[in-house]
This record gives C-alpha cells, structure tokens and sequence, in this order.
C-alpha cells in the first residue's frame, strides 16, 4: 500500500469517527429533549394556538427556530415575556413543528387514530334500550384539520413544509419535503387536490422550491392521468392561467425527453453542430445553404 493511499484510509477513517460522533451528540441531544416535549417540566415557554395551549422551553425553540429565537430573544417582543399566541396555524401543524424540535421527526399517528374515531362517531347508535341516539363527534380535531387528514396524505406533509418556512426552521423543510415526495411517489395525486397545490403552492413564493420540484416530478410522472384521464386538469387554459408552473413543467419535460433519448441512443454531443434545416437538406441529397 503507498503512502497516499494509507493516507486516504486514515483521513476515511477519521471522517467516519467524526460523523459517528457526531450522530451519537444528536442521538444524546434528542433523548435529552423528547423527554420534555409537551412537558411543563422547567417550562418557561406558553405558546397558545387557537383552542390548544402547549409548555414550551426557549432554550429548545430557539435554538432550532429563527422565528422563536427573535421573538423570544427582543425585550420589545410581548413574546419575551413567556406567552406568544399564534393565531395563523392549525394547533395539529405546530405540534408537528414543535415535535421536530424536540425529537427530530414528527408523524400523524395521533391524528389519524382521531380521526378514524371522529369518522366512527358519525351517524346514529342503539341505546342500551334500543333506542336510536346520535353519537357525539369528537372535538380533538379542529374543521380545519379534520379536511386535511381527509385529503392526499402529501397534502398534511406540504402543510407542515409551509409551517417550517414560516417558523424557519430549515431542517424540517427538508424532512417535510422528502416525507412530501415518498408519498406523491407512492400515490397519485388526485386532481382536484394537484390544483388546489398548485395555486398555492406558487402562489405561496420562492422558498418553497422542493415542494415544486416534487409537484412538477408527479406531474411528469403521471402526464397521461392529469391530460387524459376522468378529469383532465393540464389544459391549455389552466396553464396559461399559471405561467410559472407551465414553465417548470415543460423544462421538466424537456429534461425527462433528453433523457429518454440518451437511454436509447447514449449521450451524442456533436463536435460541429449542424443547423437543423441543413440536416434535413443533407437528408434529401441537397447542399446545405441551398
């Protein structure tokens, strides 16, 4: 073995311990942290949302979250004080948010077992007499949320993508933006549910590029679907009512052709590019220019 390659094994070697370590903090960080999630157990923090109030510690939130940490870090900011009420999110979003913060990953078990409750809930049961009675329905989840777990499970993953651009904390964008692509992978998009996306997806601004990307990687996929299908949505009118959508759709497609072809035929860049109208001239026995 030469001396630059029992160097690189070592340098190999050290970058591993280093990310090994690395992970171990994390790992350490986190079960020192989940513990106290939703825990008033040195709670110095009471975020209120709508009709949920959540203990809170600054140390945690801001940390992990620019928003928090200039909220609760400027004297002027009421929100120093310890209270911040957030009257724009859905409790359900920020619990997810603040789930992140405190254990690194966040999931909708909780929700989905409440809402399979609120669904069997609904209608009319037998009394112990016989009786007809109307079952109460289940208060755990807001309107608002009830209509999320109701739609594209994508759908609850680009809400909590939203939430993490607001509250900017960029690790979950990015854990919320790959939950968000596993699953348009894993199920079509419906139609209306795609359009609905779509308007507020780009309506919403830049910061949410990996969403885009994802949406516009479904559309590619599922084309045929969304152009041909029971309820085609990819009309001219549609895409010329969302000109920057149509834009990243056709540039998507170009690169998914270019790739097809290089499958076929491999990657052929010529040396002296020809001018297509020569081409077609040559292929006919014509000179070129003529």
């Amino acid at each position: 073995m030469s001396n630059n390659e029992a160097a690189d094994r070592q340098q190999t070697v050290m970058n591993l311990k280093t990310l090994y370590e690395q992970k171990e903090t994390v790992t350490k960080r986190i079960k020192g942290t989940s513990s106290l999630f939703l825990n008033e157990e040195y709670s110095d923090l009471t975020i209120i949302c709508k009709s949920e109030v959540f203990p809170a510690h600054k140390n945690i939130l801001c940390t992990g979250s620019a928003y928090f940490k200039a909220a609760c870090g400027n004297p002027a900011f009421i929100e120093s004080q310890g209270i911040i009420d957030i009257k724009e999110s859905e409790p359900m979003l920020l619990k997810k948010v603040l789930s992140f913060l405190y254990t690194g990953d966040y999931d909708f078990a909780e929700e989905r077992k409440a809402h399979k409750e609120a669904k069997e809930s609904k209608g009319t049961k037998r009394s112990a007499d016989g009786d007809l009675i109307k079952a109460p329905a289940t208060d755990k989840l807001t309107e608002e949320e009830m209509k999320m777990m109701e739609a594209h499970p994508a759908y609850l993953h680009y809400r909590v993508y939203a939430e993490a651009d607001y509250f900017m904390v960029d690790d979950l964008k990015a854990k919320a933006g790959t939950y968000f692509e596993e699953t348009t992978m894993a199920k079509r998009l419906p139609a209306d549910t795609l359009l609905e996306m779509i308007e507020e997806i780009w309506a919403d601004g830049p910061n949410f590029t990996e969403v885009k990307e994802a949406v516009v990687a479904d559309c590619v996929r599922n084309l045929r679907y969304y152009q041909r299908g029971r309820q085609p949505m990819l009309t001219s009118e549609f895409l010329e009512e969302h000109p920057q959508f149509a834009t990243a759709l056709c540039l998507e497609l170009s690169k998914e052709h270019i790739r097809v072809l290089d499958s076929l035929t491999g990657p052929q860049i010529p040396r002296n590019p020809i001018r297509v109208q020569d081409r077609w001239r040559m292929s006919r026995g014509r000179q070129p220019g003529r």
